[in-house]
């Protein structure tokens, strides 16, 4: 983005994420795309096919001996992938720097509004910056209220913004919610969402049934039990996904 570059700062390999930093959408949490680089003595071992180009011909490349091998299939995102260009292409070197830049400055502003509010805090690496994004955690709100990230991410949708992305499994930061006010956010926005955040941890100290009933005004319920997207029975979008999660099942009785 014209401010920092991943093999300066001593990286062997790096994915970028198209869907946030390269402006192509979530999609409501998905599809994503991603690109991939590495550092020359790397290259060897990348997943096949690799395109690689002649002249003026592309080529897919299988013959690398010392590859990994196909990883898995290719699920197409081509329309993520085609935004992501046409949006790197039109902002231009200087663009992109300052869309790096605004997106920073964002994020530091919600910060400052965000740790205000009780219960919220950003565990690890205290009284160090943070640039583009935060992991935030609310487990003093799940401390003194019983209610954390799921049940607060179930309440903002409520107020006509998309509910935050938590975290990977597993949770290395407790109750984690994970805001990411892009270089698109207006200040309007930025506080917006933070009174969201406050409103909602006001409402689980003061008005428990609130929370624990959210959402309110959506078309969908709140997804009681988590574990149901490990059942096989219920839910599998392949042949392949219903016996893995068969076998899992197995394996924990």
């Amino acid at each position: 983005m014209g401010i920092a570059r991943a093999k300066e700062a001593g990286f062997d390999a790096c994915h970028f994420n198209l869907h946030k930093t390269f402006s192509s959408p979530h999609g409501c949490e998905g599809p994503a795309a991603g690109a991939y680089g590495c550092t020359e003595k790397l290259a060897p071992y990348l997943p096949i096919p690799v395109v690689t180009k002649t002249g003026e011909r592309y080529h897919l490349d299988y013959n690398r001996p010392k590859s990994v091998g196909k990883i898995r299939s290719f699920y197409g995102n081509l329309e993520c992938i085609l935004k992501a260009y046409a949006w790197i292409r039109s902002m231009g070197p200087e663009g992109l720097k300052t869309a790096a830049e605004i997106s920073v400055l964002n994020n530091q502003y919600l910060e400052h509004l965000l740790m205000q509010i009780d219960g919220v805090t950003h565990p690890y690496a205290e009284g160090k910056p943070r640039f583009e994004q935060i992991r935030y955690s609310l487990e003093k709100l799940k401390e003194n209220t019983g209610f954390g990230s799921h049940e607060i991410q179930n309440r903002m949708v409520d107020f006509g913004i998309q509910s935050y992305w938590l975290s990977h499994h597993p949770f290395v930061v407790p109750e984690p919610f994970t805001p990411e006010p892009c270089e698109s956010y207006s200040k309007e926005d930025i506080e917006y969402w933070a009174g969201v955040i406050e409103q909602a941890c006001k409402e689980a100290r003061e008005t428990p049934e609130v929370i624990r009933t959210a959402p309110h005004n959506q078309s969908v319920h709140q997804i009681r039990d988590f574990n149901q997207a490990e059942d096989a029975d219920r839910w599998a979008t392949t042949w392949r996904a219903y016996q893995k999660k068969k076998k899992k099942c197995t394996e924990r009785e």
